[in-house]
């Protein structure tokens, strides 16, 4: 399953010079969830390497 979703918030100033490459997993957290069960105000955590 795939989902896009943009991460705005949660980067260190290192990381926004260096994004995730766009298809990482990342983990992420939010507040709620909008129509469409989509996250709202995602927060970034870290990089999911498996």
């Amino acid at each position: 399953m795939s989902n896009n979703l943009n991460i705005e918030s949660g980067l260190s100033d290192a990381q926004r010079e260096d994004p995730p490459k766009i298809g990482s997993l990342v983990t992420y957290t939010y507040h709620e969830k909008i129509a469409g069960n989509k996250p709202r105000f995602a927060s970034f955590l870290w990089v999911r390497y498996e």
